[in-house]
C-alpha cells in the first residue's frame, strides 16, 4: 500500500527529473557527463549527510551501504577532478530536512529508486563514452547484481516501517515529494 502510494505522489516528479537530466544530452560527451555526476554529487553528498545524522540506520535499514556520494567521487576521481576540484564541488543548499526515520526513508525512495534506472544509465554511458563501474560509472553501478536484492530490501524496511508506524505513510510520501522536487530544483538550477 505505501508503495503505490509512493510511486503515486512521485510519478509527476520522477518524469520531471527524466527530462531535466536528459540522458541523451549528458553522454554526448565526457565533459558532460561529469558535469551531471559533479550535479548529483552537490545533492547526494548532503543529502546523505543529513541522513546518517539519525544514526547507523533508519526504519530497520542499515544506512552506510546504501551510500553513493564516495562513489560520484571515486567517478569524478577517475574523469580527471583532482582533489582540490573534488572539495571545492557545490553543495545544494536546500536537501530536505530528515528529522526522524520515516522522513529518511523518504530520502531514500528517490536514492534507492535511482539505482534501478542507474543500471539502464550505466550501460549507456559504457556504450557512448567508454566509461565502466570502476572507472567512471561507479554511481550508476552502485550495487551491481545486487541491484534487485537491496530495493527489495529496502521495500520491506518501508512496509515495516509504515506497518510498525501507523501514518508514517504520509510523512513518507511527504519526504519523497520534497526530496525529488529539491533534487529537480538543484538539477534544473545548475545548467545540466
Amino acid at each position: 500500500m505505501i508503495l503505490g502510494l509512493l510511486r503515486e505522489r512521485t510519478r509527476h516528479l520522477h518524469e520531471q527529473i527524466e527530462r531535466t537530466v536528459d540522458v541523451p544530452a549528458r553522454l554526448r560527451s565526457a565533459d558532460s557527463y561529469s558535469a551531471l555526476l559533479a550535479r548529483f554529487h552537490g545533492f547526494y553528498a548532503p543529502l546523505e549527510d543529513r541522513i546518517a545524522a539519525l544514526g547507523p540506520e533508519a526504519g530497520g535499514l542499515a544506512l552506510a551501504p546504501r551510500r553513493k556520494a564516495h562513489l560520484l567521487r571515486a567517478d569524478l576521481a577517475a574523469l580527471g577532478l583532482t582533489d582540490a576540484q573534488l572539495r571545492a564541488l557545490p553543495r545544494c543548499p536546500d536537501v530536505p530536512a530528515v528529522a526522524d526515520a520515516a522522513e529518511a526513508l523518504g530520502c531514500l525512495y528517490v536514492t534507492e529508486g535511482a539505482t534501478l534506472g542507474g543500471q539502464f544509465v550505466r550501460r549507456q554511458a559504457e556504450a557512448a563514452i567508454g566509461v565502466t563501474p570502476g572507472r567512471g560509472c561507479s554511481f550508476f553501478a552502485s550495487y551491481g547484481e545486487r541491484v534487485g536484492g537491496m530495493w527489495k530490501e529496502f521495500c520491506r524496511a518501508v512496509e515495516d516501517h509504515e506497518r510498525a508506524a501507523p501514518g508514517s505513510g504520509e510523512r513518507i510520501a511527504g519526504a519523497a515529494v520534497g526530496t525529488f522536487a529539491a533534487l529537480d530544483r538543484w538539477l534544473s538550477g545548475g545548467g545540466v
